[in-house]
């Protein structure tokens, strides 16, 4: 389990929503509010660091999200699939 914490000042609730959504797939998410921002338990694949990469990718995306959300607060946009290969696979 990875926890991150993301400040109400720098992330918008409604994107880390969204961010949930489309990683659902990936990992298990546990979400909690608290006075300075939002908590987010991630579940996911230990083998090989999985959890890990999900975890910085899943942060990366909700700050892209809330990026957008603060130029236009009235909407946050629909998180479109993700598209991943599996993770653990070797490349060459």
């Amino acid at each position: 389990m990875i926890e991150l914490r993301f400040h109400k000042e720098l992330y918008d609730g409604f994107a880390i929503d969204e961010a949930v959504k489309a990683f659902a797939s990936f990992a298990r998410f546990e979400l909690a509010r608290e006075p300075e921002g939002y908590v987010v338990r991630l579940t996911g694949e230990e083998a090989a660091g999985e959890e890990a990469v999900v975890a910085a990718e899943f942060a990366t995306h909700a700050l892209g999200l809330s990026l957008v959300a603060m130029g236009d607060p009235e909407r946050v946009p629909q998180t479109p699939p993700v598209v991943a290969t599996n993770l653990s696979e070797e490349r060459p």
